[in-house]
């Protein structure tokens, strides 16, 4: 039983730290993955400053060497590049979550298993403690008795063992008094 014990505090014990240790992994790559996605994030803000300031000079330098599609073109392309590693970047997300439930699902499984197997080995020590405990219990109580039959027989010996001494007492001082009464009749000698 306490095999047992020790075995599923030590498996529980190491699911935990792989948890944890998943948890600490999990939590860096979000944290990696929202850092992309920030210097992103940051470069599309830099990509409409400065196409508003390039717009501007381009306006006012030249404008009739780019076309207003042409800009818009370019822009699109910037744009779906960027959205295409922000998609990237989420998938990526995504099959990480996915791997992180999928492994929160095997060892909740694992856990439940694991108690149950448990359960069950607890039920059957406690069975066979039982019936050796009930074994006991009935040859104690008949040692018991018998000692309580033999203490008896003892004391009934005892009694008329202290009967007899009784007797045997009354006698002797009886034989004694009436032998010193039968001297003292008789004289000094």
């Amino acid at each position: 039983l306490a095999y047992l014990e020790e075995q599923a505090s030590s498996a529980a014990e190491a699911h935990r730290r792989d948890l944890e240790d998943f948890k600490a992994r999990t939590s860096k790559e979000i944290r990696d993955h929202m850092s992309v996605l920030d210097k992103h994030a940051m470069t599309i803000q830099e990509l409409q400053s400065s196409s508003a300031c390039s717009s501007r000079e381009m306006q006012s330098w030249d404008v009739r060497h780019h076309s207003f599609c042409e800009r818009v073109d370019s822009l699109e392309n910037l744009f779906r590049g960027l959205a295409d590693s922000v998609s990237s970047e989420l998938r990526s997300f995504k099959a990480l979550h996915d791997g992180h439930e999928a492994a929160h699902r095997a060892l909740g499984k694992e856990v439940t298993e694991l108690r149950g197997t448990v359960d069950m080995s607890l039920h059957k020590a406690n069975q066979a403690t039982e019936e050796r405990l009930s074994k006991w219990q009935a040859v104690v109580g008949e040692t018991v008795d018998n000692h309580g039959r033999d203490l008896a027989a003892t004391m009934s010996k005892l009694d008329r063992l202290g009967q007899r001494v009784a007797i045997w007492d009354r006698q002797s001082t009886e034989s004694r008094d009436s032998a010193m009464a039968a001297a003292a009749a008789a004289g000094p000698p």
